[in-house]
C-alpha cells in the first residue's frame, strides 16, 4: 500500500490510525502515548472503521467488570482480533496492558524476524505450521497462562488480556487447553478478572486491588 493511500482520509484504515494516534507507520513511536494513558482505569481500545460510516470508528471499552464480548461471524473474525491486539499494544504500555494470544489460525500477532513480538505479550502460540515448523506447543501456551495468573494473586501487575481465535477449534484439536480457559472464567468476579467467550475469544483479566 502506498503512502498516499495510507494518508487518504477516505481509506477507512486511515480513521483507524488516526484514532490510535499514528500519523507516519515507519516513523510512529508509541511511548509519548504509553506514558499519557499508564493509569488509565478503563482500556479504550478502536479495532475497525466502518466502510459505510465515514465519520466514525468502531471502539470497545474494558473496564472493572465490564461486559465485553467481541464477537464476530466467521468472515473476518481474525483480523478483527488482531485489530484488537495491535491497538492495545499502540496504545497502551507493557506495564499497564499484558496479551496471552492463542493464534489458532497464526493471524493476531507472530513474532518479526528483526524486532520479535510486541513487549505486551506474554505467552503465545500459533496453531497453524509450515512443514518445517516445529509442532505447536499448546501445553506450553497454558503453563505461561496459568504462570501469569499465579502471579495476580495480591500483588499489583499489569492486566492480562486473553486473546483467542477459533476457540471451538482450538479445544477440538487440543483439548487440554479448556482447564486454563475454565480457569480464567471461574476466577472471573472473584478476583476482579473479566473473561468473555466468543467465536473469537478475549477474556481481559484485572489482579486484586491492593491495600
Amino acid at each position: 500500500m502506498s503512502a498516499a493511500q495510507t494518508h487518504s482520509p477516505a481509506w477507512p484504515g486511515r480513521r483507524l490510525l488516526d484514532a490510535l494516534g499514528v500519523t507516519e507507520l515507519d516513523t510512529f513511536d508509541p511511548r509519548a502515548g504509553w506514558r499519557r494513558r499508564a493509569d488509565d482505569d478503563v482500556l479504550a481500545i478502536p479495532v475497525g472503521a466502518p466502510v459505510d460510516a465515514p465519520d466514525s470508528v468502531v471502539s470497545i471499552e474494558l473496564g472493572d467488570h465490564a461486559n465485553v464480548a467481541l464477537c464476530v461471524g466467521i468472515a473476518g473474525k481474525t483480523t478483527a482480533l488482531q485489530s484488537l491486539a495491535l491497538s492495545v499494544c499502540t496504545l497502551y504500555p507493557p506495564t499497564r496492558v499484558q496479551l496471552a494470544i492463542a493464534d489458532t489460525q497464526n493471524g493476531i500477532t507472530s513474532a518479526n524476524a528483526t524486532t520479535g513480538p510486541p513487549p505486551h505479550v506474554v505467552a503465545h502460540c500459533a496453531g497453524y505450521r509450515r512443514a518445517a515448523d516445529p509442532p505447536a506447543d499448546w501445553d506450553t501456551w497454558c503453563a505461561q497462562v496459568e504462570a501469569a495468573l499465579n502471579e495476580r494473586t495480591g500483588q499489583s501487575q499489569p492486566e492480562l488480556l486473553v486473546v483467542v481465535d477459533a476457540v471451538d477449534e482450538l479445544l477440538g484439536s487440543h483439548p487440554q487447553v479448556a482447564g486454563t480457559l475454565q480457569r480464567i472464567a471461574d476466577e472471573g468476579r472473584d478476583k476482579r478478572r473479566r473473561s468473555r467467550l466468543a467465536p473469537g475469544w478475549v477474556g481481559p483479566l484485572r489482579q486484586p486491588a491492593t491495600s
